[in-house]
């Protein structure tokens, strides 16, 4: 399932989708529900974890991992399309508020005329959910995913003043959102080519957009922009046109199921060895730092006592002025 905030700048995409501390928006009460499910659901197990990604300038980047940039789109032999961006497994909703939270803090948002904090790119948060029969071992995993999309918005030059930097992230905003209309009308139409490649946001949801998913759309309008206003709903219009033909995706335990949790298993022992050694790292810098101390300690001790040796007529000044005796004091 995927949803998603759709509308011109400003109109409140993002606090839809994320909300506040006391204004819940979507991420909150889905996440909520979610893992209600889970709990309620005693006769089954169950595997969730998310990535985050955003799509800045076409291209697109790990909001989860600052060191996986620039990350490439590939298909497996059935068509799928995969990321190798960085999924955390979660347990509970605080975690998965935790890395949406995470992800916020390096997304790219700036001041316009129109919005005071624009989204400069499109985020994708997923929620996979892996659930099997708890009296199964080796028994067929459900597998399902939910796409939480905030959508930055279409922009007017003429309304954002927009120039320089800002002026190039609009343009490829708008090229996007104008390739998901396309695609949005190619379907609804019953178009046999469909251009998902011309986009990265679209073609990432070609398998969502294709059908095999069901779609909520939020048309989200402001006042402040009454074309975009008119032609929010237009395409919320649309999209209800399209014929979804959602399936069940069923992964039998086969060796290469079984292999794919294998993967992640190392993948997860490899991240936790680079922080162990990072922490390692911290430890020794530590104590160099510590080491350090002292021995400024020392040497601004040798040069207090030599200042304090000076005449009677000229200690009190070099004392007060002396940078090394201003350091002593601070430190001891």
């Amino acid at each position: 399932m995927q949803i998603f905030a759709y509308g011109q700048t400003s109109s409140g995409k993002t606090h839809t989708i994320l909300g506040n501390k006391t204004d819940p928006g979507l991420f909150q009460l889905v996440s909520n529900q979610l893992f209600q499910h889970v709990a309620d659901q005693v006769d089954k197990r169950y595997l969730i974890r998310c990535s985050y990604i955003e799509i800045y300038n076409e291209k697109i980047n790990d909001l989860l991992d600052k060191s996986n940039q620039g990350l490439t789109i590939r298909e497996d032999i059935k068509g799928n399309v995969l990321l190798d961006a960085r999924e955390a497994v979660v347990d509970n909703v605080d975690k998965v508020m935790e890395n949406m939270m995470q992800g916020n803090k390096i997304r790219r948002v700036a001041a316009t005329r129109m919005n005071e904090r624009s989204s400069r790119s499109h985020t994708i948060f997923r929620i996979i959910l892996e659930s099997k029969d708890a009296n199964q071992k080796d028994g067929p995993v459900h597998i399902s995913y939910l796409n939480l999309m905030d959508l930055a918005g279409s922009e007017r030059v003429s309304l954002t003043k927009a120039a320089g930097e800002r002026l190039k992230e609009g343009a490829n905003i708008n090229k996007s959102l104008s390739v998901l209309g396309n695609v949005i009308r190619q379907l609804s139409e019953g178009k046999e080519f469909i251009s998902y490649r011309d986009s990265k946001l679209t073609r990432l949801l070609s398998q969502a957009l294709g059908g095999n998913a069901k779609s909520l759309i939020i048309g989200n309008v402001t006042l402040a922009a009454e074309e975009e206003t008119r032609s929010t709903p237009e395409f919320a219009q649309s999209t209800k046109t399209v014929k979804n033909k959602p399936k069940v995706n069923i992964l039998s335990a086969t060796e290469e199921a079984l292999q794919g949790y294998q993967n992640l298993t190392r993948d997860l022992e490899t991240r936790l060895k680079k922080q162990a050694i990072k922490l390692e790292e911290m430890e020794k810098s530590k104590q160099e730092y510590l080491l350090e101390i002292e021995r400024l300690k020392t040497e601004v001790s040798i040069v207090g006592r030599f200042q304090m040796g000076a005449s009677a007529s000229t200690r009190k000044k070099k004392i007060k002025t002396s940078y090394f005796w201003r350091l002593w004091q601070r430190i001891t």
